[in-house]
């Protein structure tokens, strides 16, 4: 008896030791790979910060009738917070430190355009200087020099332009010098005497960064600390960059990466998945194709023949004619006329038979006497001086593809310099005697600091001996990496304000100006994808328009 008891207590304590504990146990240690932490699957999950993001992104795509005539602009505010389902603020200290009250009047009136391109230009007037922003799970409104410095950091993946880390396990790698004997003549990420620009790569980081900044409306990092910064992010396991900027950079960058993707894939031998496109990124080109679907109808009806006759006819009203006629919507930029003495009631006197809109706005303008000009601006043409017009630079990014073969243009990350082993650009450590941090940034297209035995020749001209003055170390005053460079002995200073050939073309046979030949003006770079091959210009309506004839031309003659 004793025994049977004694048996069912034992079986018993076995069947507790069986049951499952309220946390499963780990599984023996068979192998170490089994108990190291793996990575989650990466699955596409928005933040709740993204998701208010988006909401209000999603809104301001939406496209609705406008007309606000002299309207307070906090009225503005309530009215889109209605209309729109989202809560808009005005920022008081902000406008308060402009000098902008709330009940300001603004006006702008068109119909069936988004909300992002009407606050483009309910806001945007020089004598205002307002703009907007999402902050708190809110639309903004706020001082324009606030708004631009609200930054934030964004991280981007880039592996699809930018070539793998290699292991720094298959060779030993010494970033502040060369071979363990010291005979090397190259410097960590250096070149010797004699390398020159066509050893750059479309594929690497640097290039990159100068093709997102360069020909950017965006300010960048410069000496003085100001304005926006790309950081790169260089793993083995995936490349990224850091850009540090405000909202409406933020969105600019996306948009050139997503038009690069998008014509590079538009020249794959077969189809592919591609990049995948978070939602961020599928609304910024959303609204990006709508204003280049407004351009290229806006562009089509200027090709249009069209008979007018004006008599002593208000501009205003001139413009609201060829409006209804063209079902172009026309607005004035009231401010920049009235700065030139222009007012909208100027009568017009003007008349055509059976040609194009564009010439005949070219000399409805010019007949006037007071130096008039259009823009093609966010779904809206705009009419504005001429000076006025000079400063609207829009980017426009060419497929050239039919016209560079892959590889026909090397890629020109660094200037030539005049002789002796230098560092290269940005990360420039250079080696043994020669050493040095010598590199420029790649956020400004401005020369680095040069030092010790030689000296930094201007790019653009060819040195007219061998010899060349000495800059002392003691002279080169030490300054920021990732800017100027911190020279060392004999340490060269980057400088990417460096042009090939198909880029001198372009400029040479357009107006201009452009920043690498004049100082000021627009800017044109050359890039190469895997599969593609493109022209990234920022430039006025009219540059554009010369661009574009001269693409055509090219094209012209290749087919002859």
């Amino acid at each position: 008896m004793r025994s049977s008891i004694l048996l069912m207590l034992l079986t018993a304590c076995l069947l507790t030791l069986n049951q499952p504990s309220h946390v499963p146990a780990d599984p023996p240690n068979k192998d170490k790979e089994t108990i190291q932490a793996k990575p989650e699957k990466s699955e596409s999950k928005t933040s709740s910060h993204d998701a208010v993001q988006l909401k209000l992104m999603k809104a301001l795509n939406e496209k609705h009738d406008f007309q606000f005539v002299e309207v307070p602009l906090e009225e503005v505010a309530h009215y889109l917070s209605e209309l729109l389902s989202i809560p808009v603020i005005l920022d008081v200290r902000s406008l308060d430190d402009e000098g902008i009250a709330t009940d300001t009047p603004v006006s702008f009136t068109a119909e069936q355009i988004t909300t992002r391109s009407m606050l483009h230009h309910l806001l945007n007037r020089s004598d205002l200087n307002l703009g907007w922003t999402i902050r708190n799970e809110s639309l903004v409104i706020g001082s324009r020099w606030e708004i631009e410095e609200s930054q934030e950091t964004q991280l981007y993946p880039v592996n699809d332009f930018v070539s793998l880390k290699p292991d720094p396990s298959a060779e030993e790698f010494d970033p502040f010098g060369g071979d363990p004997d010291g005979s090397d003549d190259m410097g960590g990420f250096g070149m010797e005497t004699g390398a020159t620009a066509e050893e750059g790569r479309y594929d690497d980081m640097e290039h990159l960064i100068q093709v997102l900044q360069y020909p950017s409306n965006h300010y960048w990092s410069n000496e003085d600390g100001e304005g926006g910064v790309i950081s790169p992010l260089e793993f083995q396991w995936g490349n990224l960059i850091s850009v540090k900027h405000n909202l409406h950079a933020q969105q600019d960058v996306i948009i050139l990466l997503e038009t690069l993707r998008k014509i590079d894939s538009s020249h794959q031998a077969k189809a592919s998945e591609g990049h995948p496109q978070n939602d961020i990124a599928r609304l910024a080109m959303e609204y990006q194709e709508i204003v280049e679907s407004a351009r290229s109808m806006h562009l089509e009806a200027l090709k249009q023949k069209i008979s007018l006759e004006f008599v002593e006819t208000p501009l205003e009203d001139v413009l609201r004619f060829l409006s209804e006629t063209t079902k172009i919507p026309f607005q004035l930029d009231i401010v920049s006329l009235e700065d030139e003495g222009i007012a909208p009631g100027n009568p017009m006197t003007f008349a055509c038979q059976d040609i194009s809109l564009q010439s005949a706005l070219k000399l409805l303008f010019s007949s006037t006497g007071d130096s008039l000009d259009y823009v093609l601006d966010y779904e809206v043409l705009t009419v504005t001086t001429e000076i006025a017009a000079e400063e609207m630079m829009q980017v426009q990014v060419y497929d050239v593809s039919d016209l560079i073969a892959q590889n026909e243009i090397p890629a020109t990350l660094l200037p030539e310099y005049s002789s002796g082993v230098y560092g290269g650009s940005s990360f420039g450590y250079g080696s043994g005697f020669n050493g040095g941090f010598g590199g420029s940034s790649p956020n400004m297209p401005q020369p680095g600091s040069g030092g010790g035995l030689f000296q930094l020749i201007d790019p653009k001209m060819k040195p007219a001996s061998e010899t060349l003055e000495t800059l002392m170390p003691s002279e080169i005053a030490m300054q920021n990496q990732f800017d100027d460079g911190m020279a060392g002995t004999g340490g060269f200073g980057g400088n990417y304000a460096v042009t090939n050939w198909f880029e001198d073309a372009v400029m040479n046979s357009t107006p201009g100006p452009w920043e690498f030949n004049d100082g000021t003006g627009g800017a044109v770079i050359f890039h190469q994808t895997h599969n593609a091959r493109v022209l990234i210009v920022r430039q006025t309506r009219k540059n554009h328009e010369a661009v574009e004839e001269f693409l055509i031309s090219l094209r012209e003659l290749k087919g002859n």
